[in-house]
């Protein structure tokens, strides 16, 4: 069994079918007619003759003058078939996906390096404050401290995802 595409009037492909081995490159397709259901019409044709594989045929349409298959697309068509973004893969999406978190937790490392710096400039002015308050003040210190290493620690993890990902796409 071969592959052979049907093609209308015009040597436009409509569909493909499976024919013999020792079928003819070019086969007549005839259908009843609509307003005489005894009489049959020539509908289109069955092509069994390969494509080129030297040229690439985006859209395929049998010259039936040359006996050879033609492309169906204006230049311009294809043109924009060959500019058409790729769409990204699920992988790809994930990555940029962690590129926007670690993005993200980067904002809240600098904004909780401002509030330690902040405190800590308080912290040498306050001369006379009671031992509560300071004890207050060092806890929360000890707690955004606490906070920034795990940012740090979730950075390196989207960092060494990212390079994993980037290895799954063949190092794209």
């Amino acid at each position: 069994m071969k592959e052979a595409l049907k093609v209308d009037l015009t040597g436009n492909v409509v569909d493909v079918e499976l024919v013999a081995d020792d079928a003819p490159d070019i086969t007549e397709r005839y259908e009843p007619d609509p307003e005489n259901s005894e009489e049959l019409i020539l509908v289109g044709y069955l092509v069994a003759k390969k494509p080129p594989e030297e040229v690439q045929i985006y859209k395929h349409k049998w010259d039936f003058e040359a006996e050879e298959w033609t492309e169906a697309l204006t230049p311009e068509e294809i043109d924009a078939i060959k500019n058409t973004p790729t769409p990204k893969s699920p992988i790809e999406i994930r990555a940029d996906q962690l590129d926007v978190r670690t993005l993200g937790m980067q904002d809240v490392q600098d904004f909780t390096l401002q509030q330690i710096t902040t405190i800590e400039e308080r912290t040498q002015g306050m001369k006379g404050i009671d031992d509560y308050t300071l004890e207050l003040v060092l806890v929360l210190q000890e707690t955004v401290n606490s906070q920034v290493a795990t940012i740090e620690q979730q950075a390196a993890a989207i960092a060494d995802l990212t390079a994993r990902i980037t290895t799954l796409e063949g190092g794209v």
